[in-house]
């Protein structure tokens, strides 16, 4: 990473507000008609409930990156299907066409910077501002590539998608191994096991309940 470049977030994407429907005023998905409902949790690829299509509102597409600018900050996720977007959240869309792979090596480095975001601090004005470090595209001699029109930096330089891509298709091309071979495995039969009592092999006692008079400061 010594050589890799900062970059803006809004200089290497599109960056816009959500839709901004609140969850409660939705409908409960029902078979055929369910539209995913990202918020700005943390859990469940923010997808907080699925929810039915509303007359008039069209759905954000699929494969745009959303970011939490509020709540969870910065809880970054790739959307593989359709969505609504609840309040304080942001969609990236790259300016140029790039993989399903690289976004989630993008996403890994926005949420790097959530350390910036404790105590409440929201990142609402200042997402287009976070300073990305990336692999920057160079030439077959090594020395970077430079963008005359200063797409992306101002020094022009140039994010590697390709590497992006590529290094994150390494971290899982190989499936699983063990050592162990299935002939090596005993067979486990359990047709003929029985139940026991778990106190017939245990002294169960209560635990020893504190509370904060009883404690002294360490």
């Amino acid at each position: 990473m010594s050589d890799w470049k900062l970059f803006l977030v809004g200089d290497i994407f599109n960056i816009k507000y959500g839709v901004n429907l609140e969850l409660n005023a939705c409908e409960d998905a029902v078979p055929g008609d369910t539209i995913n409902f990202v918020s700005r949790t943390e859990a469940n690829n923010g997808v907080s409930a699925k929810v039915r299509a509303i007359d008039g509102v069209e759905a954000q597409k699929e494969g745009l990156i959303t970011v939490a600018g509020g709540g969870s900050v910065l809880s970054t996720f790739v959307q593989p299907a359709p969505f609504y977007s609840g309040r304080d959240l942001y969609t990236l869309d790259a300016k140029e066409p790039i993989s399903t792979e690289t976004k989630f090596f993008l996403t890994t480095i926005i949420e790097a910077n959530k350390f910036r975001y404790n105590y409440g601090r929201q990142a609402n004005k200042t997402l287009p501002f976070i300073e990305l470090k990336l692999p920057a595209k160079k030439k077959p001699d090594g020395s970077f590539f430079i963008d005359e029109n200063h797409t992306y930096s101002d020094d022009g330089y140039v994010p590697d998608w390709q590497f992006m891509e590529d290094y994150m298709k390494s971290l899982h091309h190989k499936p699983l191994t063990t050592g162990n071979a299935n002939s090596s495995v005993p067979a486990l039969n359990c047709e003929n096991w029985r139940d026991f009592l778990l106190f017939d092999y245990f002294d169960i006692l209560p635990g020893k309940r504190l509370v904060a008079a009883d404690t002294t400061p360490g």
